[in-house]
């Protein structure tokens, strides 16, 4: 809390006209709402869950996983065939079954079960020089029971997880100010506020995105710079706009923008304390995306009166005081309220006006319309939230889903670096890379605004492809500057994403496919399965030696993975990887590479077997139920803004059930992802993850 003290400080303490001082600045956050003083405090740790939460769940549990004992049926197999290079001395693989003692621990940690689940089945564990199972299909039920069919709707256990602080982010931070103000321009970016950088995390997790002094500094730098524009005056606005022809536009822009909010106003040194006081008090409704009272406006306006009778011209003084709404933490935060007693952990329902910020944030990345937070404001979105989440997905606003949810989710991003050179792939222009990613957006697009069903993203009959990407395709009916929908001939590899030479490409080396690659995104991004990372100092594949027959890259790969801290990973990736193997680099179909006939056979863990992309997506669309989960998952981490815990498991599972029941209908997901208990409820800040009496 220290810091964000320090950070406000600082910025009212450089404008003496002001008179704020210090303890005006800590006034105005004793102001805030007490979720906001204790959530400043958030880190990434977990809260620890209660044992009375998991006693509960293992007595009410479903009768299968209650039939199984963790203990007599599981652990004594563990301590025999696992415990020796899996324990808190040796944990290999970063495994370690020593601290599971019961059903509780068990289901507290069910990912790392599910993985273990997977490595029993595919044969992977326990090795082969280790004592192998007896009773193998035994194990793998009793685990399968406890991990994947507990049932948390009977158990009771409604959690919407820890109580968050949401700044907003980077391009969050845009959005709100473009909507705000009318102004189209980054004043984060001409700040010098970082976007944020969260390695494999969505940009939006709050346990993120802090607010040390020196970023709060940077939001001061920001304000100052939104409203240079909004203020300039005539003759300097005709000097911005001489620079060149960019900053004549921007320059129109900017008055057209400042014309529009200040409307009302009339001529701004003629404006009327009344009129000031109706702006004023429209302009917090929009920066703090919630009702203001009376006396909110009338704080303000004491501060604004104060400016007139020091002498200041009332332009000057309604910018001084519209400076200090976009550093608040009402706007620079998602702020909700604490309404159950201090000290209780009952689950509550946010108000709709929350609901509205919630819900604008996670489809547009921006705050509510005028329409949805009306509608919240006179208690009628949830009576009609489905039509509101329709009306927000037919947006263009809504492609924000796009970049920001599937532009990490599916590694988009990652397109504009993708390793393939032009020496070895001349086609690989700047502008075929464009257009691989715009394919890739414009399929998800088009998911959202026709409603189609999201397994499309595993085989489709239609492609999205300009003339680059159809000669690259062979495509004769793609021959458009701009992407068109084309339908894809019968037999056609392509359909769904990994037929997109943007996936192929992002997931190639710098003169060759890379199976191993490929393999592991299908694993992590479709199937949500991801392996471990490799070992350290793992050496490249060996090439072919001058004067010898010429090997496959399968060949080499299979040499390469007999590595005893290898093989087993290289099981479950490789074999998904080489059924595309006939896309090259850059995703272009061949039969043979090398004089070498392409072998794209394959055998997964659990025994299907397919030849090729085409077998391989028929296999991936009859496991469905794995990408349907995955997908609900990532989603619900987006929207919640947090990593999943294991009370989350029931949510999921509810969202998924829907959305099969309604055709896997995108619209279904975003429906059953804005219902679910935890984007709906809340509990107070802190407050400990025990199970609720509450229930939908």
């Amino acid at each position: 809390m220290r810091a964000v003290t320090q950070g406000f400080a600082l910025g009212w303490l450089r404008e003496p006209l002001w008179g704020w001082t210090t303890a005006r600045a800590l006034a105005e956050l004793e102001e805030m709402p007490r979720s906001f003083l204790a959530a400043a405090c958030y880190t990434r740790s977990r809260i620890a869950v209660s044992v009375q939460a998991f006693a509960l769940a293992l007595m009410v549990g479903s009768s299968d996983a209650a039939e199984v004992s963790y203990s007599a049926s599981i652990q004594p197999l563990i301590k025999e065939h696992c415990a020796k290079c899996h324990n808190a001395e040796k944990h290999k693989g970063s495994v370690d079954f020593s601290g599971f003692t019961d059903n509780l621990s068990v289901i507290k940690d069910r990912k790392l079960w599910a993985s273990s689940l997977e490595q029993i089945e595919s044969g992977d564990m326990p090795p082969d020089d280790e004592k192998q199972l007896t009773a193998e299909a035994k194990v793998i039920a009793d685990i399968h029971n406890l991990t994947e069919n507990f049932d948390f709707a009977k158990a009771n256990i409604r959690d919407p997880g820890p109580s968050l602080l949401r700044r907003l982010n980077r391009v969050e931070y845009e959005t709100t100010i473009r909507d705000l103000t009318g102004l189209d321009f980054d004043a984060g970016r001409e700040a010098g506020i970082p976007m944020e950088d969260n390695g494999s995390a969505y940009a939006n997790l709050a346990a993120t995105l802090n607010l040390p002094p020196s970023l709060m500094e940077k939001y001061f730098i920001a304000a100052d710079k939104i409203l240079d524009r909004l203020f300039m005056s005539a003759d300097e606005r005709k000097k911005f706009a001489s620079k060149d022809y960019k900053s004549k536009m921007q320059a129109k822009a900017d008055e057209e923008a400042a014309k529009k909010l200040f409307a009302s106003l009339g001529a701004l040194n003629d404006a009327t304390r009344d009129a000031v006081s109706g702006f004023v008090t429209n302009f917090m409704r929009h920066a703090y995306r919630r009702p203001v009272a009376a006396n909110d406006t009338e704080r303000v306006m004491r501060f604004y009166d104060a400016l007139l009778k020091a002498g200041e011209a009332r332009e000057l003084a309604l910018r001084k005081t519209l400076k200090p709404m976009l550093v608040s933490p009402q706007m620079l935060y998602r702020l909700e309220q604490d309404r159950a007693p201090k000290g209780s952990d009952v689950a509550y329902k946010i108000s709709e006006v929350e609901l509205a910020t919630r819900l604008s944030y996670f489809l547009w990345s921006a705050p509510p319309d005028e329409e949805l937070l009306a509608a919240a404001e006179k208690n009628e979105l949830s009576k009609t939230l489905d039509a509101q989440v329709k009306r927000m997905l037919a947006s263009p606003k809504a492609e924000a889903l796009t970049k920001n949810f599937a532009g990490h989710w599916l590694h988009i991003e990652k397109i504009a670096d993708a390793r393939p050179s032009r020496e070895f792939f001349p086609a690989f222009s700047d502008t075929l890379k464009k257009a691989m990613r715009e394919e890739i957006e414009m399929f998800f697009n088009k998911l959202r605004e026709e409603d189609r069903p999201v397994t499309e993203m595993l085989d489709c009959d239609y492609a999205y492809a300009n003339w680059e990407l159809g000669k690259l395709y062979e495509l004769k009916d793609a021959n458009s500057k701009e992407l068109v929908r084309v339908a894809l001939p019968k037999d056609s590899p392509r359909g769904g994403l990994l037929g997109m030479a943007g996936v192929l490409a992002m997931n190639a080396h710098t003169n060759r496919t890379s199976p191993t690659l490929r393999g592991k995104w299908i694993l992590e991004v479709v199937l949500g399965k991801p392996p471990p990372p490799p070992p350290p100092n793992v050496a490249p594949l060996k090439p072919n030696k001058k004067g010898e027959p010429p090997r496959s890259l399968r060949e080499q790969l299979a040499q390469h993975s007999t590595q005893a801290n290898c093989s087993g990973c290289h099981k479950r990736i490789d074999p998904l990887g080489f059924a595309l193997e006939n896309f090259d680099a850059i995703g272009a179909w061949r039969v043979s590479t090398n004089e070498v006939k392409l072998d794209t056979d394959g055998v997964l863990p659990t025994g299907e077997k397919f030849n090729g992309v085409r077998e391989l997506k028929q296999i991936i669309l009859k496991k469905q139920d794995d990408f349907l989960r995955n997908l609900t998952a990532q989603m619900l981490t987006y929207a919640l803004g947090r990593e999943l815990d294991y009370y989350d498991e029931a949510p999921i599972r509810e969202i998924q059930t829907a959305l099969k029941q309604d055709g896997n209908k995108f619209s279904a997901l975003v429906l059953g992802v804005v219902k679910s208990f935890p984007f709906q409820y809340r509990k107070n800040t802190f407050a400990p993850p025990v199970p609720s009496k509450d229930s939908h």
